[in-house]
């Protein structure tokens, strides 16, 4: 499942929990390519996901967030490191269109969230 938190205005906040799929990823994204914002900071908060249906999972599968990335300025991923095949995948996308991003260790959600706001 992923949930997305919009109370703090300079931060999205998206948490994926349980059980994610790869196309539900990759869909939230086409989302937010239709959306008038820009220059967001968006938090991924992965501390809850416990699986990840590795159905479809290639590079083609997440151009969606290349796509999406012109929106973004910074992002945080925040995750166990059984998903750093996933946050490396997913950054490096990112990265590629000059979204500055960085991963966290699931205990450092203050810090993450202070690294987004100072880049505001």
């Amino acid at each position: 499942m992923i949930e997305t938190d919009t109370s703090d205005a300079r931060i999205l906040i998206v948490c994926l929990r349980g059980l994610v799929l790869t196309r539900e990823f990759s869909g939230m994204a086409r989302l937010m390519e239709g959306k008038q914002m820009s220059h967001f900071q968006m938090l991924q908060d992965w501390r809850l996901l416990k699986q990840w249906n590795m159905e479809g999972w290639s590079v083609a599968a997440l151009q969606p967030w290349s796509a999406a990335a012109p929106h973004f300025k910074s992002v945080a991923i925040i995750h166990d490191g059984v998903w750093n095949r996933q946050a490396a995948l997913f950054a490096a996308i990112l990265r590629r269109e000059n979204v500055l991003v960085r991963s966290w260790r699931p205990g450092s959600l203050s810090n993450a969230s202070q690294w987004l706001l100072n880049l505001a």
